[in-house]
């Protein structure tokens, strides 16, 4: 550990600064809020017992092998120990880093692996044909007229795969598609044009193949025309909003905001394009 924090550099373990994860206290608070360790009772497991291996291994107290990457694995990644961190441990930020050196390392579980084939193979989560994205149009009385936008489009609508290709998600773009569209809204569907957002990607530590897929969407929304880009998808806003200003180069996103339905239909109402039942 580093004694001058100003004249030296933090020392890391792997890819992972050192006060990254030397702010753990093992005080336990973490316990109570993860789902991995409220299920399983495994203190590896455990956001501090996570911080704890990764810890040991920089201290050549533990070997790096396939059981040590799968608990580090074993992670939802839904940073609920952060919110409750009185130290402000940043475990997922640990993770994201840890799991790309394990990635690059062939010790990614086999199953996450065949999910990232499947997702660079086919452009989405479910490894079928990617112009099936819009199998959820099918029993609507009429095609989306956001098909056929010219380039001149207001909004684009970034389906996801779960509601694209999963037959119990439909009814969300299905209902989204007829407000827009009974709001006057000039909106744009990209369909088989859209891929995967690339979360799954960047969880399993494959950053380079996320950003693949970032800029691959970020080109499609931008041939539409449309400078606002909409979504009901939580894990495809958090990556649009939060993690494409990181993974993207400067400039890459400029002139798209980004939205997600909520927001978007908020702001519709505000204007008095939504005419609601009294």
């Amino acid at each position: 550990m580093t004694t001058d924090r100003v004249e030296a550099p933090a020392r890391t373990v792997g890819a992972v600064a050192d006060e990254l994860y030397l702010k753990c206290i093992r005080c336990g608070k973490c316990l109570s809020v993860c789902p991995v360790y409220r299920e399983t009772r495994i203190e590896t497991l455990s956001p501090r017992g996570k911080v704890a291996l990764y810890r040991a291994v920089g201290e050549d107290d533990l070997k790096v092998s396939e059981v040590y990457a799968g608990k580090l694995y074993t992670c939802l990644m839904c940073e609920a120990c952060r919110e409750t961190c009185p130290s402000g441990v940043e475990l997922d930020v640990i993770l994201n880093q840890v799991r790309a050196d394990l990635a690059r390392s062939g010790l990614m579980p086999g199953s996450l692996r065949q999910l990232s084939e499947t997702i660079v193979a086919a452009g989405n989560i479910s490894g079928e044909d990617n112009e099936q994205r819009l199998g959820w149009t099918a029993n609507l009385e009429a095609m989306p007229v956001g098909l056929d936008h010219g380039g001149q489009a207001e909004v684009a609508y970034f389906v996801g795969c779960v509601s694209s290709l999963f037959p119990a998600s439909y009814s969300i773009p299905q209902s989204l598609i007829q407000i827009l569209e009974q709001a006057g809204v000039n909106y744009a569907l990209t369909g088989g044009g859209e891929r995967c957002c690339g979360y799954p990607l960047l969880l399993n530590g494959e950053v380079e193949r996320a950003l693949e897929m970032a800029r691959h969407n970020v080109e499609a929304v931008q041939a539409t025309g449309a400078t606002r880009v909409v979504m009901a998808c939580p894990s495809c806003y958090h990556m649009w909003k939060h993690t494409y200003p990181e993974l993207l180069d400067d400039g890459e996103l400029d002139g798209l905001e980004i939205l997600h339905e909520t927001e978007i239909l908020a702001d519709l109402a505000r204007e008095g394009r939504l005419h609601f039942k009294p």
